[in-house]
Protein backbone atom coordinates (compact mmCIF):
# COMPACT_ATOMS: atom_id res chain seq x y z
CA UNK A 1 0.00 0.00 0.00
CA UNK A 2 2.54 2.43 0.67
CA UNK A 3 4.64 1.66 -2.80
CA UNK A 4 1.62 2.76 -4.06
CA UNK A 5 0.91 6.25 -2.43
CA UNK A 6 4.40 6.51 -2.90
CA UNK A 7 3.87 6.07 -6.91
CA UNK A 8 0.88 7.99 -6.60
CA UNK A 9 2.35 11.16 -4.93
CA UNK A 10 5.27 11.13 -7.51
CA UNK A 11 2.95 10.79 -10.52
CA UNK A 12 1.16 13.94 -8.76
CA UNK A 13 4.38 16.02 -8.14
CA UNK A 14 5.99 15.11 -11.50
CA UNK A 15 2.34 16.58 -13.06
CA UNK A 16 2.69 19.83 -10.55
CA UNK A 17 6.27 20.67 -12.22
CA UNK A 18 5.27 20.57 -15.85
CA UNK A 19 4.00 23.36 -17.20
CA UNK A 20 2.53 22.67 -20.44
CA UNK A 21 0.68 25.00 -22.75
CA UNK A 22 -1.02 25.72 -26.47
CA UNK A 23 -1.39 29.35 -27.20
CA UNK A 24 -1.36 31.97 -29.58
CA UNK A 25 -3.16 30.17 -33.16
CA UNK A 26 -1.71 31.90 -35.97
CA UNK A 27 -2.55 31.25 -39.80
CA UNK A 28 0.42 30.66 -41.14
CA UNK A 29 0.34 30.00 -45.03
CA UNK A 30 -3.49 28.91 -44.85
CA UNK A 31 -2.92 26.25 -41.89
CA UNK A 32 -3.13 27.14 -38.01
CA UNK A 33 -0.22 26.57 -36.03
CA UNK A 34 -0.34 27.11 -32.26
CA UNK A 35 3.04 28.33 -29.83
CA UNK A 36 3.65 25.00 -27.83
CA UNK A 37 5.43 24.60 -24.42
CA UNK A 38 6.36 22.28 -22.22
CA UNK A 39 9.24 20.45 -20.23
CA UNK A 40 10.98 17.06 -19.54
CA UNK A 41 14.39 15.81 -18.23
CA UNK A 42 16.53 17.85 -20.55
CA UNK A 43 14.20 21.35 -19.47
CA UNK A 44 11.92 23.39 -21.48
CA UNK A 45 11.04 23.50 -24.96
CA UNK A 46 8.75 25.71 -27.13
CA UNK A 47 7.83 25.81 -30.74
CA UNK A 48 5.26 26.25 -33.47
CA UNK A 49 2.74 22.93 -33.95
CA UNK A 50 0.19 22.42 -36.36
CA UNK A 51 -2.53 19.98 -35.49
CA UNK A 52 -1.38 17.41 -37.65
CA UNK A 53 1.80 17.20 -35.50
CA UNK A 54 -0.21 16.85 -32.79
CA UNK A 55 -2.40 14.03 -34.36
CA UNK A 56 0.95 12.16 -35.81
CA UNK A 57 1.99 12.08 -32.41
CA UNK A 58 -0.94 10.55 -31.36
CA UNK A 59 -1.26 8.31 -33.67
CA UNK A 60 2.42 7.20 -33.14
CA UNK A 61 2.19 7.01 -29.08
CA UNK A 62 -0.91 4.59 -29.50
CA UNK A 63 0.89 2.35 -31.90
CA UNK A 64 4.02 2.58 -29.51
CA UNK A 65 2.38 2.42 -26.24
CA UNK A 66 -0.25 -0.26 -26.38
CA UNK A 67 -2.49 -0.48 -23.01
CA UNK A 68 -1.57 2.76 -22.27
CA UNK A 69 -4.45 5.21 -21.86
CA UNK A 70 -3.99 8.14 -24.41
CA UNK A 71 -5.35 10.83 -24.18
CA UNK A 72 -7.59 11.60 -26.71
CA UNK A 73 -6.91 15.18 -29.19
CA UNK A 74 -10.26 16.73 -31.44
CA UNK A 75 -10.97 15.13 -34.75
CA UNK A 76 -10.25 16.67 -37.96
CA UNK A 77 -12.36 18.72 -39.67
CA UNK A 78 -12.62 19.62 -43.23
CA UNK A 79 -14.73 23.12 -43.69
CA UNK A 80 -14.80 25.79 -40.60
CA UNK A 81 -11.75 24.43 -39.62
CA UNK A 82 -10.52 28.35 -39.58
CA UNK A 83 -13.52 30.13 -37.52
CA UNK A 84 -12.48 31.46 -34.72
CA UNK A 85 -14.77 29.82 -31.84
CA UNK A 86 -13.39 26.17 -33.84
CA UNK A 87 -9.58 27.31 -33.57
CA UNK A 88 -10.14 28.25 -30.05
CA UNK A 89 -11.77 25.08 -28.98
CA UNK A 90 -9.01 22.84 -31.04
CA UNK A 91 -6.26 24.75 -28.80
CA UNK A 92 -7.83 23.88 -25.52
CA UNK A 93 -8.67 20.75 -26.54
CA UNK A 94 -4.44 20.24 -27.30
CA UNK A 95 -3.48 21.65 -24.80
CA UNK A 96 -5.21 19.45 -22.36
CA UNK A 97 -3.75 16.78 -24.72
CA UNK A 98 -0.54 17.93 -23.53
CA UNK A 99 -1.43 18.28 -19.94
CA UNK A 100 -2.67 14.93 -19.88
CA UNK A 101 0.52 13.70 -21.31
CA UNK A 102 2.55 15.28 -18.86
CA UNK A 103 0.93 13.03 -16.37
CA UNK A 104 3.19 10.16 -18.37
CA UNK A 105 7.08 10.70 -17.08
CA UNK A 106 7.61 7.76 -19.84
CA UNK A 107 5.61 9.23 -22.51
CA UNK A 108 7.11 12.92 -21.63
CA UNK A 109 11.04 11.54 -22.23
CA UNK A 110 10.34 8.97 -25.08
CA UNK A 111 11.64 9.09 -28.34
CA UNK A 112 8.49 9.71 -29.66
CA UNK A 113 7.49 12.91 -28.15
CA UNK A 114 11.02 14.57 -28.20
CA UNK A 115 10.49 14.49 -31.86
CA UNK A 116 7.48 16.39 -31.25
CA UNK A 117 8.91 18.57 -28.57
CA UNK A 118 12.54 19.22 -29.79
CA UNK A 119 12.37 18.17 -33.71
CA UNK A 120 15.56 18.45 -35.80
CA UNK A 121 13.57 20.83 -37.81
CA UNK A 122 10.59 22.00 -36.99
CA UNK A 123 8.90 21.08 -41.03
CA UNK A 124 9.92 17.49 -40.49
CA UNK A 125 8.17 16.71 -37.52
CA UNK A 126 5.82 14.78 -38.90
CA UNK A 127 8.17 12.78 -40.92
CA UNK A 128 10.55 12.44 -38.50
CA UNK A 129 7.06 10.72 -36.82
CA UNK A 130 7.02 8.66 -39.57
CA UNK A 131 10.17 6.68 -39.86
CA UNK A 132 9.95 5.75 -35.88
CA UNK A 133 9.77 1.84 -36.41
CA UNK A 134 7.29 -0.54 -34.47
CA UNK A 135 9.09 -2.24 -31.76
CA UNK A 136 8.84 -5.73 -31.46
CA UNK A 137 6.33 -7.19 -28.94
CA UNK A 138 9.17 -8.30 -26.77
CA UNK A 139 10.37 -5.00 -26.21
CA UNK A 140 7.63 -3.61 -25.17
CA UNK A 141 6.75 -5.87 -22.53
CA UNK A 142 10.51 -5.35 -21.21
CA UNK A 143 10.02 -1.27 -21.01
CA UNK A 144 6.74 -2.01 -18.96
CA UNK A 145 8.14 -4.25 -16.67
Amino acid sequence: MLVRENRLNSLIETSKEREFGVSNPKEVKGHITYLCKGSDDEGQWEGTRRYRNFFNLHAVLVARWPGVAIPSIPPKKAFGNKKANFINDRRFYLERFLKKLSNFDFIVNSKEFKLFSRPEKEIEIDKQLDLVHRERSHITVERYM
